[in-house]
């Protein structure tokens, strides 16, 4: 688990959207080089102005 201090500090650094649709799941840090990773998790929900009974998913494919 991520702990709440770094959640807050990236809501700030990052764009609102990347908070809107990503949760953060993992922080690996390196303090000797001064890097942070970051993994981020997509949130699987529908946003309001989208939801719709005939809302198909699509996916992505790669």
């Amino acid at each position: 688990m991520v702990n709440e201090s770094y959640k807050s500090l990236l809501k700030m650094i990052l764009p609102e959207s990347i908070s809107e649709y990503f949760e953060l799941i993992r922080l690996n840090k390196d303090d000797q080089k001064e890097v942070m990773d970051l993994y981020l998790q997509k949130i699987n929900a529908i946003p309001v102005e989208y939801f719709s009974p005939y809302l198909i998913s699509k996916c992505f494919f790669g």
